[in-house]
């Protein structure tokens, strides 16, 4: 890095020294010292810290500051970044959403939600979160959240079986996710016999898993 990076023509000269502009910001520490050493100059870390606009190794700030005019042989005191902080994700699986989201940020990290039924997850609870538990990234990251639905409700219109027999008429519905309890009754018709002569819900919408109760014909004789 040439000299010019780190100051502008020598302006004069005050008992016999040079005066230079100093010009530091922005550069990486390498670049810094290089180019201050040119110049006539030393440079000195005084401190490191995290900063979001500058990457690491680079010149944050100085003493003297930016812009102004030092003699030779001055020791530059620079700030130097340490990019920008990480931190470490928090586990917030089986969380409410809301406690989720408070324990992200106050680690300085933003959640993102969306939306997913679940078996196993309570309604408004974490379900999974996109980075793990410990894994260290940049504040201000964004991390991903899967919130619980609850169980999703599946509905199914139930079929007609009244003419089946039993057992067609059992495996249909079930297949439906219905469930199945039998009532029989007499009947006097000898074709009605082990077959579905009532249904007490049909032709309309149901949760799965509903209770749908069919009535078997049990032929007897007339006496």
């Amino acid at each position: 890095v040439d000299a010019s990076l780190i100051h502008e023509a020598a302006i004069g000269k005050i008992a016999g020294e040079q005066i230079i502009k100093l010009m530091t910001l922005g550069l990486s520490q390498e670049e810094a010292e290089s180019a201050l050493k040119k110049a006539g100059l030393a440079l000195q870390v005084d401190s490191r810290k995290y900063d979001e606009n500058y990457k690491e190794g680079y010149i944050i700030s100085s003493n003297p500051s930016e812009g102004t005019v030092v003699k030779t042989n001055t020791t530059v005191k620079v700030v130097v970044s340490s990019g920008v902080e990480k931190v470490k994700v928090p586990d917030v699986r089986d969380l409410s959403s809301e406690a989720a989201v408070s324990a992200l940020e106050d680690r300085g990290l933003v959640a993102t939600l969306s939306y997913d039924y679940s078996d196993t997850v309570e309604y408004g609870y974490v379900i999974s979160q996109s980075i793990n538990k410990n894994q260290e990234v940049e504040k201000g990251s964004k991390i991903s959240l899967i919130i619980s639905l609850g169980k999703e409700v599946k509905w199914v219109t139930v079929k007609n079986v009244i003419g089946y027999n039993q057992s067609e008429a059992v495996a249909t519905l079930e297949n439906q996710g219905v469930k199945v309890t039998i009532n029989t009754e007499d009947t006097s018709n000898e074709s009605e016999n082990g077959m579905v002569i009532n249904q007490s819900v049909y032709g309309i919408d149901v949760k799965v898993g509903t209770a749908v109760t069919l009535t078997i014909g049990k032929y007897v004789e007339k006496s």
